[in-house]
């Protein structure tokens, strides 16, 4: 399971670690990103118990990050402040990563509950600490979806066929 981003209160880290100490997986979350409030939120992960399942790996390249969302089940997007997009979602999404995000700003937009992704209200630890199974399906249907709404050739394909029409050539 991935976090990508600053590590800062406005992301929703500290819902996102109380909700991983509600779940009691074994299997680890991998915080990618810095921040300010870093510390604060090792010393939550230390009072709840699960600092061993968590990986704070700071921030990381385009090729290591490429890594972390092939091996993810999902990328966790836990936002209490609004995102004017998400493009982190996307990312994840281009490499078949299900997303499970909060319903704040533009993130739903491209994130569709239950189709390409999970949609949570925000704030809401018990609601993010459920559904992994259809996280992981919706990772898959997301890919189908970013592969035909989100690849340059389609952006390109679109802007020439309106280039087309307004010279007069289509």
């Amino acid at each position: 399971f991935l976090f990508v981003g600053q590590v800062v209160r406005g992301k929703g880290i500290d819902i996102l670690l109380r909700a991983w100490a509600e779940l009691a997986l074994d299997e680890k979350l991998i915080i990618c990103g810095s921040g300010a409030q870093k510390e604060e939120f090792q010393a939550l992960a230390n009072q709840l118990q699960i600092s061993d399942k968590i990986i704070w790996a700071g921030r990381v390249s385009q090729k290591e990050l490429a890594q972390y969302y092939r091996r993810a089940v999902s990328l966790i997007m836990p936002s209490r402040s609004p995102e004017t997009f998400g493009l982190t979602g996307l990312e994840a999404i281009s490499y078949a990563t299900a997303v499970i995000a909060s319903e704040v700003g533009g993130i739903s937009s491209w994130l569709n509950d239950g189709e390409n992704g999970i949609l949570i209200p925000s704030n809401n630890v018990q609601k993010l600490a459920e559904n992994r199974n259809l996280a992981i399906e919706s990772g898959k249907r997301g890919f189908s979806d970013y592969k035909e709404k989100y690849i340059p050739d389609f952006h390109i394909n679109k802007l020439y066929e309106i280039f087309c029409e307004l010279s007069g050539r289509g």
